[in-house]
């Protein structure tokens, strides 16, 4: 991707993504579309821009490149020990192994830490609150007499417990923004409040098949690591979207009679491009309204 600056006609490359990258199409593209419709100033929509391409896309890129890097040595390491236990004719096996996991697995946390932080500053930006940290996402945060420090708490005070906004974020809260934050914690901080993370590389199982990796904190049931990157990559993606899309043509429209529309597989296809989501008419005013 590029970027055109109106000073003498300056081009320069700031990434190797292209348009159709679900990073550059849903993440910046598809969250500029919904920015449009907000009823924010120009400068706040600028700064949410910015924090959009300059820091959430980077973040998100260095995951999204730890993934498919942890995939593509996996398979690497796979097919060198099925091609070794073909030529094999002594009783010594190689076992497969990741060399350098463990510092990749703890730049994907970091990254993702760091993507969550800059959504709370969007999401500050929206209700012009002071949150700085992620852990104000997390379950555990509470508030405090000097500073508050739960965005759920924020988020029910003012627009109650059951408003859809305020479930979706409790809903990702659960399923997988405490696991997250829990697993950073436990890396950055070990034998700390919330453990340590442990990671087991590729194991040799004495029938001959090969589990893992695995990665799990004191304690608790291991799970595998190339499918928590594929929907933890997913997830933070979706979470940037989710966010953007509701706040802007929901909370802080300038037209309320918009609604997020879902783009089907099938359309998706016909545009060979992986946004998700689009701004439409709301149905219900469109029948209220005539043709």
């Amino acid at each position: 991707m590029v970027e055109i600056t109106s000073t003498n006609f300056q081009i320069k490359q700031i990434g190797n993504l292209g348009a159709k990258h679900p990073i550059i199409s849903r993440l910046v593209l598809g969250s500029y579309h919904f920015l449009d419709f907000s009823n924010l100033n120009k400068n706040d929509i600028d700064d949410i821009k910015s924090i959009l391409m300059d820091e959430l896309r980077v973040s998100l890129t260095e995951c999204w490149e730890v993934k498919d890097w942890v995939n593509e040595q996996s398979e690497i390491e796979f097919q060198k020990y099925l091609n070794g236990q073909k030529n094999n004719t002594g009783f010594v096996v190689e076992a497969p192994n990741i060399i350098g996991l463990e510092p990749k697995l703890s730049n994907f946390l970091r990254a993702s830490k760091r993507y969550l932080r800059h959504t709370v500053k969007i999401i500050n930006v929206f209700y012009q609150t002071n949150f700085d940290e992620p852990s104000c996402l997390c379950s555990w945060a509470k508030d405090t007499k000097k500073k508050e420090k739960s965005l759920i708490s924020m988020l029910e005070r003012t627009h109650g417990k059951n408003d859809y906004f305020v479930r979706l974020v409790k809903g990702d809260q659960k399923s997988w923004i405490d696991f997250l934050m829990t697993f950073r914690n436990a890396d950055e901080h070990p034998e700390g409040f919330s453990g340590s993370l442990k990671i087991e590389n590729l194991t040799l199982l004495a029938n001959g098949d090969v589990y893992g990796p695995v990665w799990f904190r004191d304690g608790k049931t291991p799970s595998g690591v190339i499918p928590d990157l594929e929907t933890l990559c997913e997830n933070l993606l979706g979470f940037t979207e989710e966010v953007i899309m509701n706040l802007s043509i929901d909370k802080f429209t300038r037209f309320p009679h918009m609604i997020p529309v879902k783009i089907s597989e099938e359309q998706r296809s016909k545009m060979n491009i992986p946004t998700k989501w689009k701004a439409g008419l709301d149905p219900q005013f469109i029948r209220n309204n005539g043709k």
